[in-house]
């Protein structure tokens, strides 16, 4: 009556009736491996730090389905939302590019361009507009300027504790990286001053 299907399974012929947790997959090694397990680690972290699409790109080879380009997988209260749900206003911050920006007028970036394939695929109806990237997102969202989320923030212990918030899940990450001249040694790092792309200053703001 009921099968479990990976959420990357869509066909227009079934309902989703619940989800379950991710469930991770991972190589296993002897006890006298730990060397090489060692190494096994650091080429995965190596090989996701080069291709931050590499297990999308994965699920895309592997899991190609001709349907998924048109089909979401929602459930029936889900679909029912999006039938009766009124305009969804998303702000996000200017002159955060990759991720989010304002280009003469239009936003683009990373979390712009997600946003239209999920009001894409799901129906949603969705408006974007730019917020100043020097404004606490708080204040957007308590101010009465018909902003419903902020979409880019990075989490911060102040926005977890804030009881006027709700923090979702992580959409995706990525690490910052410390870079300096090829042949520069640590040890003549010592006093030295670290450079801050402008964006990275505004996070360290509010944290």
């Amino acid at each position: 009556d009921v099968f479990v299907a990976s959420s990357l399974y869509s066909s227009t012929d079934y309902c989703v009736i619940d989800r379950f947790d991710v469930a991770p997959f991972y190589f296993m090694f002897s006890p006298e491996s730990e060397q090489l397990l060692n190494e096994f680690d650091d080429a995965v972290e190596k090989l996701k730090l080069n291709n931050y699409n590499f297990d999308s790109n994965l699920f895309d080879l592997y899991y190609n389905n001709p349907q998924s380009d048109s089909d979401f997988i929602l459930t029936r209260e889900e679909y029912e939302y999006i039938k009766e749900s009124p305009e969804i206003t998303i702000g996000f911050y200017d002159g955060f590019f990759p991720y989010t920006d304002n280009v003469d007028g239009k936003m683009v970036g990373i979390c712009e361009r997600m946003t239209e394939e999920i009001a894409r695929k799901t129906g949603l109806n969705i408006k974007m507009v730019s917020v100043p990237c020097n404004v606490n997102p708080k204040d957007v969202l308590l101010a009465d300027n018909g902003i419903d989320i902020m979409g880019g923030i990075i989490r911060s212990k102040e926005y977890l504790e804030d009881s006027d918030l709700q923090i979702s899940d992580a959409v995706f990450d990525y690490e910052f990286l410390a870079v300096v001249a090829k042949d520069t040694t640590l040890s003549s790092l010592n006093g030295k001053s670290v450079a801050l792309p402008g964006n990275v200053s505004y996070m360290l703001v509010f944290f």
